[in-house]
Parts: structure tokens; sequence; C-alpha cells
């Protein structure tokens, strides 16, 4: 049997070497193709193997410091709890009160808030003094000017509401004070002034009888001002 297939097997090379390029030499070329791929892939291993060999690692030559591990600080509370204290978590919710904070918290105090607010801005203070001009001497009053028989003397004009008349006053001494008569008046008062006189810094015109007529103060300058015993207003001027 064995030599049945021998004789078979060298009947079919005999043919495919009769017929050249046909089929019967197609697993010949596969193998063929098979064992120069092998061969390129020794080739390539070997060149790559060779590359590796001769380059130099660029990361041979970094130093390697080993990595340090340290422990996180600890969340700090939140509210209600003491401060310093781990958060945790699955701890339970602190208790709050009717206005919604935490038991323990310190409540709001206005008061105290109004009392650590920082005090208000001013402005800078500037100098807003204004130089005032010396204040003038106070004039004496009119009263004030001290009378003199002396300032008396000679002719002066009398009037009283209708009536202007004259008046003459000299330092003659007579009753009721010193000589003075009028002229022209046509008033009875004025028409029986006989004598004048200085009285507390005021004029008095009197009568024959000797009572007083009229009364007169200073108004300024030569003016005197008063009125008659009647009260009528007389003026004396010059």
């Amino acid at each position: 049997m064995s030599g049945q297939k021998f004789e078979a097997g060298l009947a079919k090379h005999g043919a495919c070497a009769a017929i050249a390029g046909t089929e019967c030499d197609a697993p010949t070329r596969q193998k063929s193709v098979v064992s120069r791929s092998a061969i390129a892939l020794l080739a390539a291993s070997f060149l790559l193997g060779a590359c590796q060999t001769r380059l130099p690692n660029p990361f041979s030559g970094s130093p390697r410091q080993p990595v340090q591990s340290g422990d996180l600080p600890p969340l700090l509370a939140a509210d209600g709890l003491q401060a310093g204290q781990p958060f945790d978590p699955n701890a339970p919710a602190p208790a709050l009160t009717q206005s919604g904070q935490p038991v323990g918290a310190q409540p709001f105090d206005p008061a105290a808030a109004a009392n650590t607010a920082p005090a208000p801005m001013t402005a800078p203070q500037t100098n807003t003094q204004v130089t005032q001009a010396p204040a003038a001497a106070p004039q004496p009053s009119v009263s004030a000017v001290q009378l003199s028989r002396a300032d008396m003397l000679g002719a002066w004009q009398l009037a009283s509401t209708a009536d202007t008349c004259q008046l003459f006053m000299t330092l003659t001494t007579w009753t009721g004070g010193y000589r003075a008569t009028t002229k022209g008046c046509n008033s009875v008062e004025l028409a029986n002034v006989t004598a004048w006189d200085l009285q507390d810094n005021r004029v008095v015109l009197v009568g024959a009888t000797g009572s007083q007529v009229a009364s007169l103060t200073p108004s300024g300058g030569n003016r005197f001002s008063g009125a008659t015993k009647s009260g009528a207003p007389v003026t004396v001027s010059r």
C-alpha cells in the first residue's frame, strides 16, 4: 500500500515537473514567501535591538524624588459646633431656635451693632476765620453830652406848633435862674418866658411867676427838643 502511494507521488512530481509554471508549484511559492517574511522580521528585530542598546535613555539621568504624603487639616465645624472640630458629614444637623438661629448662637443685638459701628467721617476742618474790622468807638448819646451855661448864651429860634419866634438867653441872675426874653411869639406860654436854667442836663424855660413853661433836652448839634407845660411840642435851635 505504501509502495503505491510513493509511486503515485513520483508520478505527480513528474507531472508537475513536466508542466512547469502551473498550479502544481503554488504551495512551494507560498512556503518561499513565508520564509522570506520570517527572515525580514528577524533582521528588523535584530536592528531594533541594536539601536536600543546604542541610543541613550533620555529618562535614565533624571533624578527621582520620593513623593511626600501628609494629612490634610480638618474642616472647621459648622455653626452650632465648637470651633476646631472636624466636620462630620454624617453628623445630624444642629438644632435651631424658633428664630432660625443655631442653639447656643448669640442673637443679633441692634444696639450693640450700633455701638460698634464705625464713626462717621467728618470733613477736614478748614480755617474759615474771617478777619473782622475793628468795631467803631461807641458814640455818646445826645442826652449824655454835658451842657454848660456858656453853651446856651445868645439868640435862638423858638418854635412850637405853628408859632415861631426868637429867644435870647443871658447869664444875668433872675427869678427862676438867669434872664431870658422872647420876641414875636404868639403863644401866651412862650411870650411869658422871663428866665432859663440848666437842670439835670435839661434846658428849662421859666415864666414870670417862677413856674416852669417848657423843658427841652439835646437832640443833636445846636438843637433841643421838648414840650411845654401844656404838652405842646417845642424846639430851640440855631
